[in-house]
């Protein structure tokens, strides 16, 4: 009993991990898209 409740919780921390993960990929590709439209607009503005 006291090993599934061990596994519980590092599946548990896993997820935390993943989704911590899945955020900053999140976070990377809109920081690129906000990026790209910066330049977009410096270019327009030329």
């Amino acid at each position: 009993m006291s090993r599934d409740r061990m596994n519980f919780r590092s599946t548990k921390e896993d997820i935390e991990r993943k989704d911590c993960n899945y955020k900053a990929k999140q976070d990377e590709e809109q920081y690129e898209i906000n990026r790209k439209k910066e330049i977009e607009k410096s270019k327009e503005h030329r």
